[in-house]
């Protein structure tokens, strides 16, 4: 299989700045694959997807060292423009890097630099539309978006460009979250497609999605490989502690393998004959109708003195109305 990204030794040090930002970094990536970059601000990991399609150091000034190769091309040589054939990159701040005054111009923006023909731009701008969610959007001004709209309208315009390497850098930080569980739906359609790497810091979105996982800390790798190894190799409530969203399935796993549970059950059994259960809310067969439609359906529960019972559900799932009344 042919490698799509390869970095050996990487060190990169901006203008004016004694401390390199990179250190050290070594890896690669098959065409076709997945890599999410993690860590926390500050760790590299906007600095290294800079230099995989040249605006580190054609844009961004500063010493680069070691080894980048994209595609067999080391992007530093041949310079944004050239890069932009090959590599699509979606910037966290997508007010950043929109220029055009519409959605369809915007998203038509790449595909028209690339000389691809006028008939074939209009079809990817409704294709790329469609995996964002935002084709009722297409005519409407850029400037009237709201920031996660925005978002997406980046994302659609790199999408559009059917890039061999797409680079996402926070796609969803401006996403709430069913809607980023949504993208990240549509984005894993385009594996067949493109080799993609990802900066999320909420893993849970999107670890099911990805090959392979770099973990940046202090502009240093310290872990690369598959996501399952991640969190045997690193703390989780260390990830935790630097703002990392640990997908529930580790975190329940890692907590209880720390329990004694054998202690813990003798312990409550010879507690339990001496504590009576006093139910403080008990509510049986409610239902609840707005004028719109039903707000609540045969909800059941029992809530007792002394317990704390947590109420979970998406949004307009009815959470709220069940505290009211």
């Amino acid at each position: 299989m042919s490698k799509a990204v390869e970095v050996k030794d990487l060190y990169f040090t901006y203008l004016g700045s004694r401390r390199p930002s990179l250190r050290r970094i070594s890896f690669a990536l098959n065409e076709g694959e997945t890599l999410l970059i993690v860590g926390p601000s500050g760790a590299g990991k906007s600095t290294l997807i800079m230099t995989l399609n040249s605006v580190i150091p054609s844009v961004v000034a500063g010493e680069l060292k070691g080894s980048v190769k994209v595609f067999g091309k080391n992007p530093a040589e041949e310079g944004v423009a050239e890069m932009a054939k090959y590599v699509a990159y979606v910037f966290q701040d997508p007010e950043s890097q929109i220029v055009a005054f519409t959605v369809e111009e915007e998203v038509a923006f790449g595909p028209e630099n690339l000389l691809v023909p006028p008939s074939e731009i209009g079809e990817r701008v409704s294709e790329a539309l469609k995996v964002v969610e935002l084709e009722a959007k297409r005519h409407a001004p850029t400037d009237f978006l709201s920031l996660g709209e925005k978002q997406r309208v980046a994302a659609a315009a790199a999408i559009a460009m059917k890039p061999r390497l797409l680079i996402l850098d926070e796609p969803t930080s401006h996403l709430d979250p069913a809607s980023a569980r949504r993208f990240y739906r549509y984005i894993a359609s385009l594996k067949e497609e493109a080799t993609l790497i990802i900066v999320e810091h909420r893993i849970d979105y999107v670890h099911r999605l990805v090959d392979k996982v770099l973990y940046l800390e202090d502009g240093e790798a310290k872990f690369y490989g598959k996501p399952e190894e991640l969190f045997s190799k690193i703390n989780m409530e260390q990830l935790l502690d630097k703002g990392i969203w640990v997908p529930e399935s580790f975190l329940i796993r890692s907590r209880l393998s720390r329990v004694d549970f054998a202690t813990s059950l003798r312990k409550q059994g010879s507690e339990v004959g001496n504590k009576v259960r006093e139910t403080a809310v008990d509510v049986e067969s409610l239902h609840f109708r707005y004028d719109g439609g039903f707000g609540l359906v045969d909800v059941n529960f029992e809530a007792c003195r002394g317990e704390v019972t947590c109420v979970v559900g998406p949004n307009g799932s009815g959470k709220t109305t069940l505290l009211k009344l």
